[in-house]
């Protein structure tokens, strides 16, 4: 089994530098820290922390509440299990979407304190508002993802989707548009009503209403979006612009135009959401935002690990801007 003066001997360091590391890496210099990271990785070196816990009274395990749908979710969590690993500490995850037993097996995690901390992704639901309400009447460590709430004693990270949704309007009124379609994400996921408020109140200023019949259900699916445009296609509004709330719903509406006869972006324009991977390599490229995923994961973490281990926390409400990347699949209609 590999210990910790193995550690120490690969990384040319001290066996308490390497124990320093383990316990608080912020606690060593960066050099250092990089050295004994590296030589845990190649000697695949796993702390015991059953002895530490048992001291401590911690678990050194996070509990993580997800809808885990989409590739959004999945690079969060890659980025907060990253970060929460190399400061000694796993990740269970819980899954609200799936099942009522999966629902039942949350509370249950947290309400028997089998993890140090909490980081949830909260939907549009009852379930996960008592979640929410329970760890914080309890006084739990605990950060909300992609949700913003107006108390400030909760620590939160999100993206600014109404910013978001504004720029996209803003983008295709600057190019001469006038007519609109808005693709739905998944209904009890706040971003996708943060896309459509921003992006309904910028076409307001402009004196467009963005009615119902001007709205596509996509479910931030592709194959949904797909089958609905399809269907519906031809009894659309006229429109020359369209903001898919992801990437997957722009391209299934693209496939569904395209079959219909309208191509991109000679007959429409189209933005979508994520700069999945596929985004650029398209026909045309997608226009869409990316969002700083990775930096959302690493802040996450780091604000929960400062709670659990005592350490002040500056600011608990971070507010990420996600970028727009402008491809070909907009163009002017001056």
């Amino acid at each position: 089994m590999v210990n910790q003066r193995d550690v120490a001997k690969r990384a040319g360091v001290s066996s308490a530098s390497v124990s320093r590391y383990i316990n608080n890496p912020a606690s060593i210099s960066l050099k250092t820290a990089n050295k004994i990271k590296n030589a845990i990785k190649e000697l695949g070196y796993r702390p015991n922390f059953t002895a530490k816990s048992l001291k401590t009274g911690k678990f050194q395990r996070v509990g993580i509440i997800s809808a885990a749908k989409g590739p959004f979710y999945w690079e969060v969590l890659d980025s907060i299990e990253e970060s929460l690993f190399e400061s000694g500490y796993f990740i269970n995850v819980s899954i609200t979407r799936k099942s009522e037993f999966s629902k039942m097996k949350t509370l249950q995690l947290v309400k028997n304190r089998q993890v140090d901390g909490v980081i949830i992704f909260p939907l549009l639901n009852q379930n996960d508002d008592e979640i929410v309400k329970y760890l914080k009447d309890m006084g739990d460590k605990f950060v909300v993802l992609d949700r913003p709430y107006e108390d400030e004693s909760i620590c939160q990270v999100s993206i600014d989707n109404y910013e978001a949704g504004k720029t996209a309007a803003r983008t295709f009124l600057d190019r001469g548009h006038r007519d609109f379609l808005f693709i739905w994400g998944v209904k009890d996921v706040v971003s996708a009503h943060e896309r459509f408020r921003g992006f309904q109140d910028e076409l307001k200023t402009a004196g467009i209403i963005l009615n119902e019949e001007m709205q596509i259900d996509g479910e931030f699916s592709a194959k949904k979006t797909y089958e609905i445009t399809k269907k519906i296609l031809p009894k659309l509004p006229k429109f020359t612009a369209v903001f898919a709330s992801n990437d997957q719903s722009a391209i299934g509406f693209m496939k569904a135009a395209y079959e219909n006869g309208l191509i991109t972006p000679n007959d429409y324009s189209i933005i979508g959401f994520d700069d999945m991977e596929f985004a650029p390599y398209v026909t045309p490229s997608l226009t869409t935002f990316r969002q700083p995923v990775q930096t959302m994961g690493k802040i996450a973490a780091e604000m929960l690990i400062s709670q659990i281990e005592g350490r002040e926390i500056r600011d608990t409400r971070v507010l990420l801007k996600a970028r727009l990347l402008i491809r070909d699949s907009i163009k002017a209609i001056f």
